[in-house]
């Protein structure tokens, strides 16, 4: 006859055994793979107000200067968007076309330029290449770097933004991920940085910063 201690732990054997059998490996383990179910977070409804901007970064070398080109080649922008009720606008590199759809220009204090526009966008989309200048020395010792920085932008009624950054070349590009600040005015903010040409390889740097002011709190 088994004595009461091995009833006993039969008994809690069984038990455990039943309690485990309905839970999954990732329930007992815990789920860590870092993806959410997008049908349970959609992202918001209306994108009411687009912020963008961009700077150099001045070197602290007095014979250094950095400068951004935004509209000559090989830098370009287009901005693809509808709003409420409205036809959709694509403005390809055409500053013109901004003043004509009710946009703003803006400045930064300390240099730096860029443009904005209140709405009830239902999408928008921006594919914006800038040209990072550099130069430092005068004369024969001049030594010059260009680096072509590329910022992207798309949102979606519903959906969340997808928003992603490099700098190099189109075909090579490092990946520059943004700052982000959530909540229902999103702030992305880009840093670019490339050593110079030359023996000292100085930094060469921009900024480039975006407020994106939805209609629902973004996580």
């Amino acid at each position: 006859m088994k004595s009461l201690k091995s009833i006993i732990k039969i008994g809690i054997l069984l038990f455990a055994t039943t309690l485990f059998s309905g839970i999954s490996s990732e329930e007992i383990s815990g789920n860590h793979s870092g993806k959410t179910d997008e049908k349970s977070k959609p992202g918001p409804g209306y994108l009411t107000l687009v912020k963008m901007l961009s700077w150099p970064v001045q070197s602290t070398d007095p014979d250094c200067n950095v400068d951004i080109e935004g509209t000559k080649p090989p830098a370009r922008f287009v901005l693809k968007y509808k709003e409420k009720d409205k036809p959709e606008v694509v403005i390809d590199n055409d500053g013109s076309m901004f003043a004509n759809n009710g946009w703003d220009y803006i400045v930064r204090s300390e240099r730096g330029y860029g443009f904005e526009k209140a709405g009830k966008f239902i999408s928008f989309d921006a594919d914006i290449f800038e040209e990072l200048q550099c130069a430092c020395g005068s004369g024969k010792a001049e030594k010059r770097s260009k680096f072509l920085v590329h910022i992207f932008f798309h949102w979606e009624s519903g959906k969340l933004p997808v928003v992603s950054g490099s700098i190099g070349t189109k075909e090579q590009g490092a990946s520059v991920e943004p700052v982000m600040i959530n909540g229902r005015a999103v702030v992305y903010e880009f840093t670019f940085t490339r050593p110079q040409s030359g023996a000292l390889q100085k930094p060469c740097s921009s900024k480039f910063f975006a407020l994106l002011n939805f209609s629902d709190f973004v996580e």
